[in-house]
């Protein structure tokens, strides 16, 4: 799935109080969404923190499934650690997103929460975007992304929608739902374009 890229954001993020906060990274965000990303084809995985101590946390986990014992147990996951990389800021990973592709990609905002805008769009319109021009998905931790910046996005991403009226996946899931959902949207506009 070219021209996607995914940044999971650990500042600034809200808490249960709605308050912004840094979070810490956690081994199992990168470990799942990484593998995620890789199986649907994305172009690379930022994690997007301000520390450079949480930096090096990363490149630990990082290294030890890269070029540490976890490579020769586990080559497969090896793989889908060549496509993380580290930004301290959405600032900064959108520059070197804008270097690897020669020109700004759209950045796509996810919310879990509802919310009236009209840069609401639908993952079917994300897909249809992704396949002319990069797009940064733009993932949060805590509890999801402040309101500044959703709207420094271009456009948010319709929440996903379950059953019931319970609404609060974790990020790894949320994630994984969303790649797959692009994915197989961006398949079947492709099958219309044959």
């Amino acid at each position: 799935m070219n021209n996607i890229i995914i940044g999971l954001l650990h500042y600034p993020v809200l808490n249960k109080n709605g308050e912004e906060i840094t979070t810490s990274i956690t081994p199992f965000d990168i470990h799942d969404i990484a593998r995620s990303a890789y199986s649907f084809g994305v172009d690379y995985f930022y994690i997007v923190h301000p520390s450079i101590k949480q930096k090096a946390v990363s490149e630990r986990i990082i290294n030890f499934w890269q070029k540490g014992f976890g490579k020769s147990y586990n080559q497969s996951r090896s793989l889908a650690f060549d496509i993380v990389k580290f930004a301290i800021s959405l600032e900064e990973a959108k520059e070197l997103i804008r270097d690897q592709y020669g020109k700004n990609a759209k950045i796509i905002s996810t919310t879990a929460r509802k919310i009236e805008t009209e840069k609401l769009i639908s993952i079917e319109e994300a897909s249809k975007m992704s396949i002319n021009e990069p797009i940064f998905l733009l993932f949060g931790t805590g509890w999801g992304l402040t309101y500044n910046t959703l709207q420094l996005g271009d456009f948010i991403l319709k929440p996903i929608e379950g059953i019931s009226d319970y609404n609060h996946l974790s990020v790894r899931a949320a994630s994984a739902i969303i790649l797959y959902l692009l994915s197989e949207s961006r398949k079947n506009f492709l099958r219309l374009l044959e």
